[in-house]
Parts: structure tokens; sequence; C-alpha cells
């Protein structure tokens, strides 16, 4: 068994890249593992879309339950990376539908609690942030999508 935020990143990550858009579905959501020394999304990458990435932005700590436990609690957020169409209009709605998409596919209970860990997982509000270039125009948009993320850990 190994649970713990390694496994459970593992089977969130893998549920974002199985993800099939509604809207250009050619270009479905892949990873930017920044643990395997790959570029950061808000680094420049042109002619991208949906690439993502999982950020701890809370480190874990207990997450208070009653007695000594093994339950941790680490806000994660996904970041998605969308450069600036032509279509800003078509652009806001990719990314309405992905934010979606993207929160639901978090909250599918099916987490496989004996490998991953995972007891819970909280989403918050989905935001949309400017990539600015060096003249001050977007170059593209992130889409975050904060969680906390509740797990064993083993």
């Amino acid at each position: 068994m190994s649970q713990g935020i390694s496994a459970a990143l593992d089977l969130l990550i893998g549920r974002l890249e199985a993800l099939t858009p509604k809207t250009d579905s050619t270009q479905g959501f892949v990873c930017v593992d920044a643990a395997g020394g790959q570029e950061l999304l808000t680094d420049r990458r042109p002619n991208t879309l949906r690439l993502f990435e999982m950020r701890i932005t809370t480190p874990a700590h207990d997450d208070g339950q009653a007695g000594i436990t093994g339950r941790k609690r680490a806000t994660i957020e996904v970041r998605v990376r969308y450069d600036v169409p032509r279509d800003i209009g078509l652009q806001e709605r990719i990314m309405g539908e992905d934010a979606s998409q993207i929160v639901n596919s978090l909250r599918d209970p099916a987490y496989a609690l004996p490998t991953t860990g995972i007891t819970s997982l909280i989403t918050g509000e989905p935001l949309t942030t400017p990539v600015l270039g060096q003249d001050g125009n977007p170059l593209a948009y992130l889409l975050s999508v904060p969680f906390d993320l509740l797990y064993q850990e083993a």
C-alpha cells in the first residue's frame, strides 16, 4: 500500500488527462510535471491549450481529526494554460466548460482509498488570471481550480 500525496496526485492527474474536452476535443489535457524538471506554465510556451500542472499551495498538515491519525490536508491548485486566441468569446466558453469538467472529475468519489489514501476532496471557486507579456498585454490565461485534498498517509 502506498498511500500519500504522491499516489493521490498521480490518480488525479490521470483523471484529468483522461478527460475529453467538449470544445476542441483534439487538444486534451496534458500535465506539465514540474517535479520532472519541466518549465512552469507561466514560462513562454506559444500555441498551447490545456497544458496543466498541479501545485501544492499549502503543504500537508494534520487534518485535526480527534486523536493521533495519519489523515492529512493539503491545498492543491490545478492550473491550466490557454493561449490568447483571436476569438476571446470562444476562449471564455472553453475555459468555462473545462472548469466544470475539472471540478466534476476531481469530485468523483471513486478515489481508490486503499491505494491513494484519498478520503475527501473539497473544490474551491475556479478563477482565471492573465499571463502578461513584456508589453503588458495578455499572452495567455491560466484557469486555476483550487482544492483541499484530505488523505491518509501510510
